[in-house]
């Protein structure tokens, strides 16, 4: 019996050690790496959360954020990394 409690145990400490790698695993998912900023992953993640949040109670502000889209942030983010490149 000693031997099954054993095994137990170490399952049950591979389950968390696993659990805890997935959350790293996660955070990493949603930085970059070389900056350690957030990137467009976890910025659509806060922007669906966010206009989620907004259609329940703001529905005007959901409107007007809607017409701004993360595609639409890209494009000026690739129009100004242009503009610096030019300069440089």
């Amino acid at each position: 019996m000693g031997q099954f409690k054993a095994q137990i145990l170490a399952l049950q400490a591979a389950q968390v050690k696993i659990l805890e790698l997935n959350e790293q695993l996660e955070q990493i998912s949603y930085t970059d790496s070389l900056t350690g900023i957030a990137n467009r992953r976890r910025f659509d993640l806060v922007a669906e959360r966010e206009l989620s949040h907004a259609r329940l109670h703001q529905p005007y502000l959901a409107f007007t954020s809607l017409l701004y889209t993360s595609e639409d942030i890209s494009l000026a983010d690739s129009k100004g990394v242009e503009k610096i490149s030019e300069a440089a």
